[in-house]
């Protein structure tokens, strides 16, 4: 039996919604019956959230009521609280009805778009205030209590940052105050890796760094496949259809030319300093400075080959990307002064420098890099997964000798940009994510790929004085071999590698056999392999049983 045949919603599961249209004299109508479907936006490069809803109305609500575009549309969803998320129900302001026509007999179709309340606040307000010696995150804090938060009750996650960010308002509303602040603060954690983000998701507002966001680590154990929800396999357990990709397009995976204008590859900040007549240049090389950018968790390799010195590596004839900003060349730790005459309170401006030409060539970078290998998936409904949320997606390749694509790897982490969840026209729910890798799985290099852990515990064995005495090989203190290598023969031919020690050093590096056969690319030995090597067929035995 089909699963379809079986469930009649086999994407939402369980879950239900109920939507209410709530006038501008306060009575409230429940439109759920009339939607025919709905989508929910959400992204980080977005200041608010945002709704469709396409309404089938014969009862004549939209003059009735009358709709005006000052109405509220209140969503509530139930269902299992697992796949609910942080916020069961959701407010929006309406403000556009469109695209209305007639259809059959008396009834209308028109969609009704609304956005988040904050979005109209923003809009209404022009502020002028006043911020002389606050860190960037206070004003941050300050200026969405008193302007965006006010009788709400949403969250806000501020990454703290590390610089005082003077301010004098001249009529900017509360969006355009944050968004300031943000290109010239840098966070306490990352420093001059930092590009923040001011943006609304499901659980509320973010003001946080895209290096916060690649390092973090992945929050729920959303492993997607590409598999069809409705054949046998997937029909076993309701988990497997949950993690069931439905459908997917892949967005811009190789763009070079767009890259080199956005100065993903080389890229030049001149700087000014108009009171001190001072002059500076800083760069970014990707073959050169690929590390000092940030890179999400399970990949962090390049996306071109950076070890060939040709127009794209470090022997470019020049930046393609090219800018003149002024900023004050003085130092966070030693402000400006000029014999005493500047404070805080008659030039803040002066006094106090964000030191801005530090992090703007890296977030330049961060910028261009997440609009490279991107895939946009839909799955079963899952409320649960927001924008900033890290999920792992196994994308089958089209070669007969690799089940997945080989540079994203086998359990390839995604970003995910936006997410839009919605009501299908059968009655259905499903999640749409837009995902980005920024960077390879695998180090087109090709050199081998292991996490800082395994690194750190091989780099702890050859410093601990270990010898391993064996065929033209021999580690010890000196480092005679890198630790790249070791690995490497480790990756290549764990068994030959192996066989070359004898039982008790060999034993050390059973541990290390452990350690790397977590990961994907290792190639395991086999029984085959074994029985060519007689003499340590004990030993290569008690190494395979430990992965």
């Amino acid at each position: 039996m089909a699963y379809h045949a079986a469930h009649d919603k086999p994407y939402g599961d369980d879950l239900q919604h109920t939507i209410t249209l709530i006038g501008g004299n306060g009575a409230a109508v429940d439109i759920t019956q009339l939607v025919l479907e709905f989508t929910i936006y959400e992204s980080i490069f977005r200041n608010f959230m945002s709704a469709d809803f396409v309404i089938r109305d014969a009862s004549g609500i939209v003059d009735s009521l009358p709709i005006v575009g000052q109405e509220q549309i209140i969503i509530d969803f139930t269902g299992r609280s697992a796949r609910l998320g942080y916020r069961k129900s959701l407010l929006f302001k309406l403000y556009k009805l469109s695209d209305r026509r007639k259809i059959a007999g008396d009834a209308h179709v028109y969609i009704l778009k609304a956005t988040s309340f904050e979005l109209e606040k923003n809009a209404v307000q022009n502020r002028s205030p006043y911020y002389k010696d606050k860190l960037g995150s206070d004003v941050v804090q300050d200026v969405y209590e008193q302007y965006i938060s006010p009788n709400s009750d949403k969250p806000i996650f501020i990454e703290p940052t590390e610089n005082v960010v003077p301010f004098v308002g001249t009529g900017h509303n509360p969006f355009e105050i944050i968004q300031h602040v943000g290109k010239h603060s840098r966070s306490v954690n990352y420093g001059e890796k930092s590009h923040y983000l001011f943006y609304e998701t499901r659980e509320g507002y973010n003001f946080r760094t895209l290096a916060s966001l690649f390092d973090a680590e992945q929050e729920f154990d959303y492993q997607y496949e590409f598999s069809d929800p409705s054949t046998e396999k997937a029909q076993r357990t309701v988990e497997g259809i949950r993690k069931s990709v439905i459908g997917f397009t892949f967005l811009d995976t190789v763009d070079t030319l767009s890259s080199l204008r956005e100065g993903l590859y080389d890229n030049k900040t001149m700087v000014i300093d108009p009171l001190t007549k001072n002059f500076t240049e800083v760069d970014f090389n990707y073959a050169r400075d690929f590390n000092a950018v940030p890179h999400i968790q399970g990949g962090g390799k390049p996306t071109i080959r950076t070890n060939v010195n040709n127009i794209l590596g470090q022997g470019a004839g020049g930046p393609s990307h090219n800018r003149l900003i002024y900023d004050n060349l003085n130092t966070v730790k030693q402000n400006q002064t000029f014999d005493g005459r500047l404070t805080a309170d008659n030039d803040s401006q002066t006094y106090f420098s964000t030191e801005r030409y530090k992090h703007v060539t890296n977030s330049i970078v961060q910028q261009a890099s997440i609009k490279q290998h991107g895939i946009a998936i839909t799955v079963p409904s899952n409320l649960n997964i927001v924008p900033g949320h890290i999920i792992t997606i196994r994308i089958p390749t089209n070669e007969e000798y690799s089940t997945y694509i080989k540079y994203y790897g086998n359990d390839a982490k995604f970003l995910v940009t936006a997410v839009s969840n919605r009501l299908t026209k059968n009655g259905d729910y499903v999640t749409n994510l837009e995902c980005v890798k920024e960077s390879f799985g695998k180090d087109v290099n090709g050199n081998p790929v292991f996490t800082d852990d395994v690194a750190s515990f091989v780099l702890n064995l050859i410093s601990q004085g270990l010898t391993f005495t064996g065929q033209d090989f021999n580690v010890v203190s000196g480092f005679e071999r890198s630790v790249e290598k070791l690995v490497t023969d480790i990756e290549n031919n764990p068994v030959e590698f192996l066989s070359r020690f004898a039982p008790e050093p060999a034993q050390k590096l059973i541990a290390i056999i452990n350690a790397i056969s977590k990961f994907r690319n290792f190639k395991k030995p086999n029984a085959t392999d074994l029985k060519k090597l007689d003499p340590r067929d004990k030993l290569i035995e008690q190494a395979q049983a430990g992965d």
